[in-house]
């Protein structure tokens, strides 16, 4: 990102930051892979055959870590604020029904009873996906972009992916469209009153898309990455700009390799954002302004308010993972647009002219009624 729209220097951290142990967060950061790499597998495997790879006692003492793992994270989660809130905008409808499940399994795994088709497994299945990704987002919040370099980097996972989209469209949709009056705890209208007149378009299959990488892959770490996708998807499902004004709208989710870079991209229909959270002027409001980004702080806490886009430090931090973050935006209720890298800064205008078009070209080809894409997400990772 350029000197000329970054307030301020990417690598600080904030006094509450600063007191989180590094190698704390890696370590857990790396247990919470492990069990989504082991424990998380051979459950699948168990799923679908009724039988273990290893032995009982050696998966009952995976699980039995797992379990602690999980608790461990979470006590970190909850002793800092900054990184509670962040807890409860992603998390709201995945921990309960994931704890809930580890713990049948792990109380029949202790007595051998477990069983393929055991309800608490299947709702463990379901929902760890979308809680790891989540988790994994907000415990590495706690660092740095600086330390996040250090992290061990893992391979994209467009499976991985896929079954988050899948829980996303599934169950934390409805989940949002039936709970939306009361989730806003400072008494505010919730951001979503008119989700229901919203299409979304999720037509992902990671069979697809490992198809065109070709073996090839992008490193990095995919709690970040995925998480930020679906916080792009609720973006585009909110009020502010995600409906055009006529109160209808569509918001689509597309995945490409295009050159050397595999492409996540999310785009809609609607308003376009707001004239302030495009002006780089405008600090406190800017799109990627650096700072922390708390839903109902209203300033609190030293902290500016939250733009209610979900992108604060978004950029630092996919910079740091080795990849770039764009966002295109024609500005709200204007025919004029803007856009932005987390690499290049502002970007010239004729470059985002021809995205649009580009972009606007495909979905009328797919639909002539098609209104045309009017803000667009793109995060880019470097092919290997």
């Amino acid at each position: 990102m350029s000197d000329s729209i970054r307030p301020g220097n990417g690598e600080m951290a904030s006094a509450e930051q600063s007191k989180i142990d590094f190698e704390v967060v890696s370590s857990l950061s790396e247990k919470l892979r492990h069990i989504h790499d082991d424990v998380f597998e051979e459950l699948i495997n168990f799923q679908k055959t009724g039988n273990f790879d290893s032995n009982w006692d050696d998966v009952s003492k995976n699980i039995n870590a797992a379990v602690d793992t999980v608790r461990e994270v979470s006590k970190l989660v909850e002793s800092v604020p900054r990184l509670k809130a962040f807890a409860g905008h992603d998390l709201d409808t995945t921990q309960r029904g994931m704890w809930g499940g580890l713990d049948v399994i792990q109380s029949e795994m202790s007595g051998r009873s477990l069983k393929s088709d055991d309800r608490g497994l299947k709702m463990f299945l379901e929902k760890w996906p979308r809680y790891y990704v989540a988790q994994s987002d907000i415990l590495l919040r706690s660092i740095t972009p600086g330390e996040l370099r250090d992290v061990p980097k893992e391979d994209f996972d467009p499976e991985l992916l896929e079954m988050v989209l899948r829980y996303f469209k599934n169950e934390e949709l409805p989940h949002i469209v039936r709970f939306r009056d009361n989730d806003r705890e400072d008494g505010r209208p919730s951001e979503f009153t008119k989700i229901e007149q919203k299409k979304l378009n999720i037509d992902f299959k990671a069979e697809d898309l490992l198809k065109d990488l070709d073996g090839r892959t992008a490193r990095g770490l995919n709690g970040p990455i995925i998480n930020l996708v679906i916080n792009s998807l609720r973006n585009g499902l909110k009020d502010q700009h995600g409906l055009a004004e006529d109160g209808s709208g569509t918001t689509e989710f597309e995945a490409m390799v295009e050159g050397d870079e595999l492409v996540l991209r999310v785009m809609d229909d609607g308003k376009g954002i707001g004239q302030e959270h495009l002006d780089p002027g405008d600090i406190a409001k800017f799109i990627l302004r650096e700072g922390v980004s708390l839903q109902s702080s209203g300033g609190q806490d030293n902290n500016p308010p939250s733009t209610g886009l979900g992108l604060a430090d978004a950029h630092n931090r996919i910079n740091a993972l080795g990849g770039e973050l764009r966002i295109y935006s024609y500005r709200a209720g204007r025919q004029e647009f803007a856009g932005y890298s987390s690499c290049d800064g502002i970007l010239d205008h004729a470059t985002v002219g021809n995205m649009l078009s580009k972009l606007n070209d495909k979905r009328r080809r797919a639909d002539e009624k098609n209104d045309g894409v009017r803000t667009v997400f793109e995060i880019r990772l470097p092919l290997q």
